[in-house]
């Protein structure tokens, strides 16, 4: 009974201050990043169905595992680039929703088209800007991604991604999150 008391006082204590939805809540829910997501959406879906696994396709399941994860990665070049080689995990992990029953299911290991998205904006963020690209905000970090991303994957070279117009940057330039 002591244990169930201390884990429930002491424990969960820690885990109240770590908060997994700060990265959504102050820099993914935007409508800069929505723009550049709805806007690009086409390109998105390529990237992510192209490194569907193929035996989950046979099941009307398009999702990814780790190595499907790892071989984008690879495709893209940014790991030891822009992130260490542990950082992917993190951000794999982060970007999968929360599930009921981890014991039952390999759920929790297959990210959806939602949480590719996700873990998309998260590997952007870590995108240094360079002299040449002073790249700062985290849409313009994903624009870059989707960018890089047509690029090597889809062989692409000449895609242009769809930024957002004047009139949205001057909108929401006056909104204070």
């Amino acid at each position: 009974m002591d244990a169930i008391n201390w884990f429930m006082q002491d424990a969960m204590k820690h885990c109240e201050e770590f908060d997994h939805n700060a990265f959504r809540l102050q820099r993914l829910w935007n409508p800069f990043n929505d723009f550049i997501y709805q806007a690009n959406l086409n390109i998105m879906k390529s990237v992510y169905h192209k490194y569907c696994d193929h035996t989950n396709a046979l099941k009307n399941r398009k999702n990814w595992d780790q190595a499907d994860y790892d071989k984008f990665l690879r495709d893209v070049g940014v790991v030891n680039v822009y992130i260490t080689e542990r950082e992917p995990l993190l951000f794999f992990n982060l970007a999968m929703m929360t599930q009921i029953d981890e014991l039952s299911s390999n759920r929790h290991l297959r990210m959806t088209f939602v949480e590719f998205l996700d873990v998309f904006a998260r590997i952007a963020d870590r995108l240094t800007p360079t002299i040449d690209n002073p790249m700062s905000t985290l849409y313009q970090k994903i624009a870059e991604l989707i960018r890089i991303a047509a690029e090597k994957c889809l062989k692409m070279p000449d895609y242009k991604v769809i930024m957002p117009p004047l009139t949205l940057k001057e909108k929401i330039i006056d909104l204070s999150y």
